[in-house]
């Protein structure tokens, strides 16, 4: 608040008893005093600005006149006063709100989440009420890819589920088949976080992925254990089904794993993330694929002697 300038109060009553508006003033005033940039005309595809300026600058308000409605001209020094006084250098606004900008950096091993409790907390305790606290940069990132984690994963989800009940025509087989998703992201996590990774954009894109190529086992085991139900108990059903599904599984599993292990290895622009990608992929799948072979044939039989089930 060190910079000098002036403010200029006007005296609503006497502009509305001479039939002059706020627009018109201040529009005489922007002219002769800064110009007005808002008009452009363009010619032969490129446009061109206009700025309106005022022949002299004036000294005072009283050398600035406005014409009122019924064409009178008006000196604006009868309508306000110019009084000197100390501004900010600039006023920075947020959402059409004034706002101040306070920069963090983080300590090694900080997390966002932390620090943003914290900042909000303090922010709490020390702003007066009216104020409001955004965050903007990385921790706005962060927070908005929260948000967008918990809706793709679960529309991701919802599609497949959707697509299973009508493939096994059953709202309870696709169960058995997604029990396989929280054990597969498990496994990816834990492979992060012992390599040390962040759970950033590229960690998502490789759990979409992993929810489709996990899926895939379960629906597998499930769709040969329905067929053999015709003929077999629950037990033995999924037995066989296990049996004569695991070379493809163990196959696929391979095939993606081995497949991944290049965007490990990967080196030069870009490999930060094709290396989350890939970690993301051999572990959730490795880890997910363990679990599926020894687990989905005990839920299948756990939920096959429900009655509700058998009806499903």
């Amino acid at each position: 608040m060190d910079s000098p300038g002036y403010q200029i109060k006007i005296q609503d009553h006497i502009a509305s008893l001479l039939g002059i508006s706020h627009a018109q003033i201040t529009n005489t005033i922007e002219i002769f005093f800064g110009g007005n940039q808002s008009l452009d005309f363009q010619k032969d595809n490129f446009p061109y600005p206009i700025k309106i300026k005022g022949q002299d600058f004036p000294w005072n308000l009283d050398s600035l006149y406005v014409v009122n409605q019924k064409g009178k001209k008006i000196s604006i020094g009868t309508l306000g006063r110019l009084e000197q006084t100390s501004f900010p250098h600039k006023i920075e606004h947020h959402n059409q709100m004034r706002s101040a900008k306070f920069t963090v950096n983080l300590n090694p091993g900080d997390a966002f989440e932390t620090a943003s409790e914290l900042l909000q907390q303090e922010a709490g305790n020390t702003f007066p009420e009216g104020f409001k606290l955004e965050f903007s940069g990385a921790a706005k990132m962060q927070a908005k890819l929260t948000n967008i984690i918990f809706f793709l994963i679960g529309l991701s989800l919802l599609f497949i589920y959707a697509i299973l009940s009508m493939q096994f025509e059953s709202f309870l087989s696709p169960l058995i088949v997604l029990m396989t998703v929280p054990f597969a992201g498990f496994g990816a996590l834990l492979t992060l976080i012992i390599f040390g990774e962040s759970f950033n954009i590229y960690t998502l894109i490789g759990l979409i992925t992993l929810i489709g190529l996990i899926s895939k086992h379960g629906i597998l085991i499930v769709e040969f254990a329905n067929n053999l139900r015709k003929e077999f108990p629950p037990e033995e059903a999924v037995k066989k089904a296990s049996a004569l599904r695991l070379r493809p599984i163990l196959m696929t599993t391979a095939a993606m794993v081995f497949g991944s292990v290049p965007l490990i290895l990967s080196t030069g622009a870009g490999s930060e993330a094709r290396k989350i990608i890939g970690l993301t992929i051999v572990g959730g799948l490795s880890f997910g694929t363990i679990f599926t072979i020894f687990l989905l044939p005990t839920i299948y039989v756990f939920l096959n002697k429900i009655p509700k089930f058998n009806q499903q």
